[in-house]
């Protein structure tokens, strides 16, 4: 129960974003999870999955992508819009992608609603570090805000 409990309480702590243009260009390549059309298809489709249900919760959630299904309304080119990758809130780079964007699903939603990525969550949860940066010691870098994290050098 407890490790259910757990699992339960972590899908809600990770959150993905819709990030509209001239933002989306400042989103690192490794956080992308959709761009273009695909992220109003996936729009698309939670919306008429959520739109089925009346429980209150999805009523909630459907009532604040209204807010998103607006402002895709008004996109003229979807070129520039971009769903990210899952982040967790403790993550420095959820702040920095919440600023950038709307806040659009919890992962227990969006597994609810696509069920058949639960068996392979690592392809939509962001890496909490870039495998390719190290500093000198062989330790990977943590990135904030897009930026590398690198401790001052005193002199």
């Amino acid at each position: 129960m407890i490790d259910q409990d757990f699992r339960v309480i972590s899908e809600v702590r990770f959150q993905n974003f819709i990030v509209f243009e001239p933002h989306s260009i400042r989103v690192p390549d490794n956080d992308i999870m959709y761009s273009g059309l695909k992220v109003r298809d996936v729009f698309d489709e939670v919306m008429s999955k959520l739109a089925r249900r009346d429980t209150i919760q999805d009523l909630i959630i459907t009532n604040r992508l209204s807010k998103i299904a607006n402002m895709l309304s008004l996109v003229q080119d979807d070129t520039g819009i971009v769903m990210t990758k899952f982040v967790d809130k403790i993550w420095k780079r959820y702040a920095y992608l919440s600023n950038l964007g709307e806040n659009f699903l919890d992962l227990k939603t969006f597994l609810y609603v696509f069920p058949q990525y639960d068996e392979c969550r690592e392809d939509v949860i962001a890496q909490r570090t870039n495998p390719d940066d190290h500093d000198d010691a062989g330790d990977p870098i943590e990135e904030v805000a897009g930026i590398k994290n690198i401790e001052a050098v005193e002199v």
